[in-house]
């Protein structure tokens, strides 16, 4: 079975590299796979308490990230908000 699942992990994977693939060469950007996948590694999230309220704060997109995440149609976070308190269901 555990093969199987690895089969079908890496099956999607390739797929979705296509597919960033494409939607990369439509936006006519040139990226290297190592640069995209630094970039989004390094993509973060901080979460900050300032007078009883907390909040969660993202620092810039590093590199080539915002032209990842928007080739992938995928919103990027925004850059503060406030957090969930600390009992509540997300």
């Amino acid at each position: 079975m555990t093969d199987l699942r690895h089969l079908f992990t890496s099956y999607l994977a390739l797929v979705w590299m296509h597919e960033l693939e494409q939607r990369l060469t439509k936006r006519q950007e040139k990226l290297e796979w190592s640069d995209m996948l630094h970039d989004v590694r390094e993509l973060r999230q901080v979460e900050v308490e300032h007078d009883r309220q907390r909040y969660q704060l993202r620092p810039p997109l590093p590199g080539v990230c915002g032209k990842v995440l928007q080739a992938g149609r995928v919103a990027a976070p925004p850059p503060g908000r406030n957090a969930p308190s600390a009992g509540a269901k997300v």
